[in-house]
């Protein structure tokens, strides 16, 4: 499977989507779901993000984003890890919101999105470090690109984060050379 580039209108809306459809089979289904986000979800970052996608037969079956922001503070709902220590200051890319659609998990998508966002980085003239928020079960894949992680934070689940779980929610960085 190829990795390609979008900012396709029509993609963008399937992608946001999938957003949602994936969302929707995980423990963020109270948050997340085609009732509340009938267009899909997006945010402020959709529009100026270099958006990933693996697509067969015409068809969105995996996607990611990544984008440069000015600072943290870009950053929907940045304000819930003001208590990390060593984050970067000034730019940072952020990779953000994989959407993996449930019958092709555990296929590879996700680590392929992953090299071709660290390969796209790579290419980039600026280095700026690079901010990832995850939970666990996402660790050990992008600790094998590099990442380290910075912190981990608790959000309670009534939280207007929609990600917010039981489970704590960590925080890494990559410098990319």
């Amino acid at each position: 499977m190829k990795v390609s580039l979008t900012r396709n209108k029509e993609e963008l809306k399937e992608i946001y989507q999938l957003r949602v459809a994936c969302y929707e089979a995980t423990a963020y289904a109270d948050k997340i779901n085609a009732k509340q986000y009938p267009n899909g979800y997006q945010d402020s970052l959709d529009s100026s993000a270099h958006h990933f996608i693996v697509k067969q037969e015409g068809k969105i079956l995996a996607a990611s984003r990544l984008c440069l922001v000015e600072n943290i503070q870009e950053i929907p709902f940045s304000e819930l890890f003001s208590g990390i220590e060593s984050l970067p200051t000034g730019p940072v890319w952020f990779f953000s919101r994989l959407a993996v659609r449930y019958e092709y998990r555990g296929k590879g998508f996700k680590n392929l999105l992953d090299q071709a966002r660290v390969s796209f980085l790579q290419k980039q003239p600026n280095k700026h470090p690079v901010l990832m928020i995850a939970k666990s079960w996402r660790i050990n894949s992008l600790e094998k690109l590099g990442a380290k992680v910075l912190g981990k934070v608790h959000i309670d689940n009534s939280s207007e984060y929609p990600f917010a779980t039981d489970e704590p929610t960590y925080i890494l960085k990559l410098n990319i050379a």
